[in-house]
């Protein structure tokens, strides 16, 4: 993985995370990869380089917290990204949603990429799309996420590939029913997402351009 992250111009870690609060030890704050394997702070000091990457987004709890009590620098995983070359990072501050952060996150992609937005600017705006998202909205959302996983599974003719797509079809299919369960016609004004712990969490370190 460590030699992939070099080839790539968006960085996107979507794992449990362990935030330095939470250790003696700054550097051993870290990601969960697959099959058990971790990526620590201390190991991307050492050996990680990203010189293409133009953001590195950090998808999960507590990414972006630090100890001020071991050192007069900020030492953390999003240091560690930016000293492997990454001119920004995004990263939490606190366990975080997932449904509320993939809609922020497709939404602050879409920003940066499509419309070509500064990436703090871009990180605000996705914050108060979510903050005022409505039942509604939501609902639309992933009913056009559910039709584009079908048609994507209709073209795949990898095995693998089918059933990741089989296991997100899953996913999409129940948050629909739930929504669709517990909010009548009369209640889908509502914004599930309004309360700031579903999106002042995240935050983005190094250049806001």
């Amino acid at each position: 993985m460590l030699d992939a992250a070099q080839e790539y111009d968006f960085i996107h870690l979507a794992t449990h995370g362990t935030g330095a609060t939470l250790l003696k030890d700054s550097l051993a704050a870290g990601l969960v990869l697959a099959e058990g394997d971790s990526l620590t702070a201390r190991e991307i000091f050492k050996t990680l380089k990203v010189p293409r990457a133009y953001a590195v987004v950090l998808s999960a709890c507590e990414t972006g917290m630090i100890r001020l009590d071991q050192s007069d620098e900020y030492v953390g995983l999003p240091a560690a990204f930016l000293y492997a070359g990454a001119p920004a990072v995004v990263s939490s501050l606190w366990e975080v949603d997932d449904l509320a952060t993939a809609l922020l996150l497709y939404r602050w992609y879409k920003h940066v990429i499509e419309e070509k937005m500064g990436r703090a600017t871009a990180l605000k705006r996705a914050q108060l799309e979510v903050r005022d998202l409505t039942v509604a909205q939501l609902l639309l959302w992933l009913h056009e996420l559910e039709n584009n996983i079908v048609a994507r599974n209709k073209t795949s003719s990898s095995h693998e590939k089918a059933a990741s797509y089989a296991d997100q079809l899953k996913t999409v299919s129940a948050l629909i029913a739930h929504y669709e369960k517990n909010y009548g016609e009369n209640e889908r004004s509502i914004c599930p997402f309004s309360s700031p712990w579903f999106w002042g969490g995240f935050i983005l370190s190094g250049n806001a351009e």
